[in-house]
């Protein structure tokens, strides 16, 4: 059966949401971050999308182990290319809602630049950097300042799943509606998300 343009795009696989964009942290190189082991495999099934901003790219490419850089270098790598003064303005605001009043070091930069990239391009960026007792700052720690300052979507791999799941039972309930109301047949991958 053949849809017309408008149905296939209300049928989509493709969830509405926005990009997501992983820090280095979560590049799961050897497999082992079992939230992110789903997101990977929605991402490879076209549920969603990764992004992964080129500073964190070039941090996970850094230390020198074949599998990280490889699975880095398989992600697109945005930049941050701060062009305006307004995109300036952003980067200044973010930076001291990461590293608070102590000296800014060159991690710090990249972090900044991070949640940047994900903020610039409308992305969800995924990390496990900070909210925690070992590191209790970090990006996760500022999520909610940096959420109110510039519109960062932050957030854990964890909470990144509870979100997709979430999204594909409402498409999932949606399609079987839409179909069943036009005795439709429903598109394969229906349920298996």
């Amino acid at each position: 059966m053949t849809y017309s343009p408008t149905t296939r795009r209300l049928l989509s696989r493709k969830l509405s949401l926005p990009q997501f964009f992983i820090d280095a942290n979560m590049i799961n190189a050897r497999c082992h971050l079992n939230f992110m082991n789903l997101i990977e495999k929605w991402h490879e099934n076209g549920v969603i999308s990764i992004r992964m901003p080129w500073d964190a790219q070039t941090e996970a490419e850094a230390g020198h182990c074949a599998n990280r850089t490889l699975k880095a270098r398989s992600y697109i790598a945005p930049l941050p290319l701060i062009t305006t003064a307004a995109e300036q303005a952003t980067l200044d605001l973010i930076q001291p809602l990461l590293c608070g009043s102590r000296p800014v070091s060159e991690s710090d930069q990249r972090d900044a630049l991070i949640v940047f990239t994900a903020v610039k391009y409308h992305g969800i960026l995924i990390t496990a950097d900070g909210a925690s007792n070992s590191q209790p700052r970090g990006i996760l720690g500022a999520a909610s300042e940096l959420r109110d300052a510039v519109g960062a979507q932050i957030m854990s791999a964890a909470n990144a799943v509870t979100l997709i799941r979430r999204s594909i039972i409402s498409r999932d309930k949606f399609v079987q509606a839409f179909c069943g109301k036009r005795d439709l047949r429903v598109p394969g991958w229906l349920g298996i998300d």
